[in-house]
């Protein structure tokens, strides 16, 4: 389900020169992630070759230049995009690593949750046409036939947005059912037409699809990581990522996989592909070994244990999950990454990029910056236990009651968060950033008057708090209901107007003026 390349080697002379080859190869890894060693070059000048045509370049070297240059215009680059990333993809494919999923995490999960917040959350990274984000939301449908009560969010992201419509669209040929028993095309799809079928509703309604790069988008555990609150990669059960790291640099794979981690609760699972175990390397992520799958669970207080015990290992020793974080809202939205709440306000070193060697002497603030990195790292356990020891020490901190109150939220711990916050809030009564944040977790706890107060507080004290007028609009999107909503993404767009397309925003930690009227315009349209 991911994206791969279908590629024949070209036994034409060379119409790029190699030195302008090596310098596309590079190119292309740093801005799409797709990794073309010198063993690769013909297929690398094959695809140049099919897009100048397609593009309309009568000389490709020239045309290889503007693409170095960084010259071409929005929409050259995205057909350029699309010619590298042509997906390959049909349900129900490799059926063994969907038969774990199904037996012996999507089960326990069901049982864990049944008795509190009937929740889950699956993200399908590099789903190309949307044909594994679907697979799951059937498996998950056969399981649990309350589903309709389940809060159950199946996300899928690509690189190529040609094939993210089509997932949205819903809408498949006999190709995609290749490998599909005919019974699921007769109980899950309504054929429109001679050899097209459209996925039930009740099954696309629980996946949402959007635009993300994983060498180069960030989200969460990344330094930009208030995208999460845009495209829903947080507080994540199980993420799909299979047959996705062969195209990339062992970097790039380092690189990916440290965000993968972040964005999974503790107790999560990243499923990739056999071949692609070799490339996977995190102290934390434990290897599972089933046969024929490769399965990492992320345990914050594991470091570099393997576990060798096969298919009978009992994945869910501790007999739960950590509760994932999430604000629900529609499409492109999703949760409060936790990590976008920074302010000078509350510290002016709160925002700044702080490491051990950089850590002043007193050793209060040495449990401080030890903290703020583990939290970075994603070791929220950890951090809180240094915050606690800083505390002691410091009394009246409001920097640490703040880092606190995020680290509980990304735990799931809302009482606690709130607990945290609220200290924060009796240091400061008119900091906006600790009502935004009271305003996340309270959306956790399902308590939405409460949510709106504390937002409209936030506008209060900030009218120009652009991430607040968001929220609020996305809220009442989510809840039908159009006018306010309207209202809300209107102030929201009055408010980007003063900033430049490619201005980030404060308090976003990343997110661009640009990029935000982009989701607006998406959430509206999708209304529509």
């Amino acid at each position: 389900m991911s994206n791969s390349l279908k590629i024949n080697q070209s036994k034409n002379p060379r119409e790029i020169p190699e030195e302008l080859l090596s310098q596309l190869s590079g190119w292309i890894a740093e801005e799409m992630g797709l990794n073309f060693p010198q063993k690769r070059w013909n297929d690398l000048e094959r695809i140049i070759n099919q897009a100048g045509k397609v593009l309309e370049f009568d000389n490709i070297e020239r045309f290889a230049g503007e693409i170095l240059a960084s010259s071409l215009n929005k929409n050259q680059r995205e057909t350029l995009l699309q010619l590298f990333s042509i997906g390959e993809t049909y349900f129900f494919r490799e059926k063994t690593a969907l038969n774990i999923f199904e037996q012996h995490i999507l089960q326990k999960l069901i049982q864990s949750r049944k008795s509190g917040k009937k929740k889950l959350k699956i993200w399908c990274a590099a789903c190309s046409s949307g044909e594994e984000p679907y697979t799951l939301a059937i498996i998950i449908s056969r399981h649990l036939l309350d589903f309709r009560d389940w809060d159950i969010s199946i996300i899928g992201t690509d690189i190529n947005k040609d094939l993210l419509k089509k997932a949205r669209n819903g809408i498949y040929r006999d190709w995609s059912f290749r490998d599909t028993d005919e019974n699921i095309k007769k109980q899950y799809f309504v054929k429109i037409k001679e050899g097209q079928y459209q996925i039930s509703p009740d099954i696309k309604r629980m996946a949402t699809f959007s635009h993300i790069n994983l060498v180069k988008s960030p989200f969460h555990n990344s330094p930009y990581a208030a995208n999460s609150i845009l495209n829903n990669t947080d507080g994540i059960d199980v993420i799909f990522c299979r047959n996705v790291f062969i195209y990339f640099t062992p970097q790039q794979i380092d690189n990916v996989v440290n965000k993968l981690y972040g964005s999974l609760v503790d107790g999560g699972y990243l499923i990739v592909s056999p071949t692609e175990t070799s490339s996977i390397s995190h102290p934390k992520l434990v290897d599972l070994h089933f046969p024929g799958c490769a399965l990492f669970k992320k345990d914050v207080n594991k470091s570099n244990v393997i576990d060798n015990s096969g298919i009978k290992t009992d994945i869910f020793s501790d007999g739960s999950f950590t509760g994932a974080s999430s604000l629900d809202l529609p499409e492109l939205s999703g949760p409060t990454s936790f990590d976008a709440l920074s302010t000078t306000k509350i510290g002016d070193d709160f925002n700044q990029p702080e490491t051990l060697n950089a850590i002043e002497e007193d050793h209060t603030k040495d449990y401080y910056s030890k903290a703020l990195n583990l939290y970075k790292n994603g070791s929220y356990d950890e951090a809180i236990r240094l915050l606690h020891e800083f505390i002691a020490h410091n009394q009246d901190c409001l920097k640490a009651f703040t880092l606190l109150a995020k680290a509980c939220a990304n735990l799931g711990k809302f009482d606690d968060a709130l607990k945290w916050n609220d200290k924060a809030l009796k240091q400061d009564k008119m900091n906006p950033i600790c009502h935004y944040l009271k305003a996340s977790i309270l959306q956790e706890q399902g308590r939405h008057d409460d949510v709106v107060k504390s937002l409209k507080r936030t506008i209060y004290l900030d009218h120009e708090f652009v991430l607040a007028h968001f929220m609020l609009g996305s809220l009442c999107n989510q809840q039908g209901k159009s006018s306010e909503s309207e209202k809300h993404f209107k102030n929201t767009r009055t408010i980007l107007n003063n900033y430049k397309s490619n201005e980030i925003l404060p308090h976003s930690e990343g997110m661009t003026a640009g990029r935000l009227a982009e989701i607006i315009n998406s959430l509206t349209q999708n209304r529509n």
